[in-house]
């Protein structure tokens, strides 16, 4: 026993040395196993967008999520890794998020909510406590195209500033006007550069393959996560007939990437205000870039979940 705990500590000291920060990923689920599992929490930034203000962050509730997965060993708790998602006020003390933003096989020990643009001076409140769907899958199988129900509520420790309006979430009424060829706008503290990794190629463009055969990855550095930002018109191509998938075209190198994950999708409505339809999920390129389309989880479509969830957290 004390030698599996020393070797526990050593591969914990192992991962805080080399400085591993990494952000909630909207990625391609039939990526290869072996690397993601190597780089379990992978990089995510709305690319090609703009900053976004504070007025607009307050008034549609959106936040930054810290999540920090810790070990405990000999009485000391070492940070094994740090990543960045994005969430939404719904209500005064709860968050809707990704559920993979706080679900992985070394659970998330360690969630900050941050009210800020960035993470300088951002006032913070810790979460207490959260609950994913269930039904959320995390690994599917290759080809496995079923709904993911990839969402969670966080419930924070105190309430969020005062400032800090509610995401407005939408109804039977409002959702009629989510169509095919809708045009949405997201949010989120992700990274800028849509594409993240590609094949190694030989000096006449044929793949470099590993010692098992398998094509060797190459891997760009990201740039922009931990800054709000914003993108409009992202074309909807897809709407599952329960309401609980939504997918769009991000071809046009702009969109949603990794570190955008629990990010609002928002339609604006004919009466010019905004409703949240969407939860960012995963891409669909295999090697986790985001220059393909991007689903997300379909707020209306879960509703149900999310009251239920919300009134099981408050009884706690």
């Amino acid at each position: 026993m004390k030698k599996e705990l020393m070797k526990q500590a050593a591969a914990a000291l192992a991962l805080t040395t080399t400085a591993l920060f990494s952000s909630c990923a909207p990625q391609s689920q039939n990526a290869d196993t072996s690397y993601l599992e190597a780089n379990e929490v992978q990089n995510s930034n709305i690319v090609g967008g703009q900053l976004a203000e504070t007025s607009y962050q307050k008034s549609h509730g959106i936040v930054q999520l810290r999540v920090k997965k810790v070990l405990k060993v000999f009485g000391k708790t070492l940070t094994l890794s740090e990543s960045i998602c994005t969430g939404s006020l719904i209500t005064r003390d709860i968050v809707l998020t990704a559920a993979h933003c706080v679900s992985s096989k070394t659970s998330a020990d360690k969630v900050d909510v941050l009210f800020g643009l960035t993470n300088v001076k951002a006032p913070t409140i810790a979460a207490k406590d959260w609950i994913i769907n269930p039904a959320y899958v995390a690994a599917p199988k290759e080809g496995d195209t079923a709904v993911q129900h990839d969402i969670a509520i966080v419930k924070l420790a105190s309430a969020a500033p005062a400032d800090f309006q509610l995401a407005v979430l939408p109804t039977e009424k409002t959702i009629q006007q989510l169509l095919e060829g809708s045009k949405l706008t997201f949010a989120g503290f992700g990274i800028t550069n849509p594409v993240v990794r590609d094949y190694k190629k030989d000096q006449n463009g044929k793949p470099v393959l590993d010692k098992n055969g398998r094509p060797q990855l190459v891997e760009f550095p990201s740039e922009g996560s931990g800054t709000l930002r914003k993108v409009s018109d992202m074309v909807v191509t897809r709407i599952t007939s329960d309401q609980k998938e939504i997918t769009l075209d991000q071809r046009g190198l702009k969109g949603a990437c990794h570190g955008d994950s629990g990010g609002p999708a928002l339609l604006k409505l004919q009466d010019g205000s905004d409703i949240q339809v969407g939860v960012t999920s995963r891409g669909t390129n295999q090697l986790g870039n985001c220059n393909e389309s991007v689903i997300y989880t379909g707020v209306f479509g879960q509703l149900d979940f999310i009251s239920k969830a919300v009134a099981a957290i408050n009884k706690k």
